[in-house]
Formats: structure tokens, sequence, C-alpha cells
């Protein structure tokens, strides 16, 4: 658990990394040293040279190019059960059309890689569809007949900006 969190900070601190002040990358090389002591208990030695690994790290980034070391996963076990992905993503879809059918939210939120659950796209490999965009659909024709405009919202993140639905980032 603890390395997974730490790659998730390394590649948060990545991404974010976009030719560095010495002062910026020093605050995020001693953010990210901070988290690494905290999690891995480190001893003032360890954690002065875990500083200076974050911090030269850091430096040497020159932009978003130089963190090329992330693709997504081959297609492997959702190309081989293609019947099962479509009967997966059905399930989920009929069971959020069913949430907003019966408990009439004013807000619905979904967290993907891209466009929203079941795209293909991104780290969801293997099986394209539409089952975001029906229940999307579903959700404002149920609020539209219900309250007779439509007065909710949805948030999906990482969504490409769309009318109807919010996207974020992290």
């Amino acid at each position: 658990m603890k390395k997974m969190m730490i790659l998730a900070v390394m590649m948060v601190m990545t991404i974010s990394a976009n030719a560095m002040s010495y002062n910026a990358a020093k605050h995020e090389a001693l953010f990210l040293s901070d988290k690494m002591a905290y999690e891995l208990n480190l001893t003032a030695a360890q954690y002065e040279a875990v500083y200076e690994i974050n911090l030269d790290y850091l430096m040497s980034l020159n932009g978003h190019g130089d963190v090329d070391g992330w693709s997504p996963p081959d297609a492997g076990i959702f190309s081989r059960h293609l019947d099962y992905c479509k009967w997966y993503a059905t399930q989920c879809a009929l069971r959020m059309m069913d949430v907003t059918a019966n408990y009439a939210p004013d807000f619905i939120y979904t967290d993907g890689t891209v466009q929203g659950p079941f795209t293909g796209n991104g780290t969801g490999t293997g099986y394209k569809c539409n089952a975001m965009q029906t229940v999307m659909a579903d959700y404002y024709n149920r609020v539209l007949k219900k309250r007779g405009k439509v007065d909710a919202f949805s948030i999906i993140k990482f969504r490409s900006p769309t009318n109807g639905a919010v996207n974020t980032a992290e």
C-alpha cells in the first residue's frame, strides 16, 4: 500500500511538473519527502537522501514530454470476454438508472479516466459502448419529466467539456 501511495504521489508530482523553478522543485520535493518519511518511517539520513533524489528528479524535468513511461495497458482479458463486458456495462448502467429512478438525486457522479466508464479509451481497454451516455440521457429525461425542467447535473471525472456534464481533474 505504501509503495502504491508513493507511486501515486510521484505521478501527481511528475505530471504537475513543467520546467519548475528551483524554489518550486524544492517545495514539491519537501512535500513528497515528508509524505514518504511518514509512510516509510525514514530516519533523518534516509529522509535527506530521499529529498535529494526527489529534488534532482524534479529539477531534471523540462515538461510533460519528459514523462513518457505510461501508456494504456494491453487489451488483455477484456478483449477475450466481450460478452461478459457487455453484460457488466449493461448491469452497471441499469443500476445507475435504477438509482436515479428511485431516489431522484440532484446530481450523479462517476469516476473515470476519460469520457466515462466503458468507453474503451484511456485505461478502459477492450470494450467500447455508450453506457454512460445512456445513463446521462435517462437521468436528464427523468428529471425533465418529474420537474418540468432540467435543474440537475452530472459529474464525470476527466470528461471533455459537454453540455450537461461537469468535468473534473485531479
